[in-house]
């Protein structure tokens, strides 16, 4: 659904790009830019989110409950920077 979108938008902003009279064309090439910069973080979200899913899977996976008091500790391997 997510490339569908993108596809439409990619065409529409297309439309808007050959549409244009010379009178509009810088507005239209700053709006274009927007339109690619958006584009452009909505990626960099997404691949961002499928890393930190991942991360949780894997910290789930290797959690380990210490018996005597119930807590959880987890491995060197999945610990997660605070700046990433």
């Amino acid at each position: 659904m997510r490339i569908l979108l993108v596809v439409v938008g990619l065409v529409v902003a297309g439309y808007g790009l050959i549409s244009l009279t010379p009178a509009t064309l810088g507005v239209g090439v700053i709006c274009f830019a927007c339109f690619l910069g958006i584009l452009a973080r909505i990626a960099q979200a997404t691949e961002h989110t499928a890393r930190v899913e991942a991360i949780l899977r894997n910290i789930d996976k290797n959690a380990i409950v210490l018996a005597d008091n119930s807590e959880a500790t987890l491995p060197a391997s999945a610990a997660v920077e605070a700046d990433a």
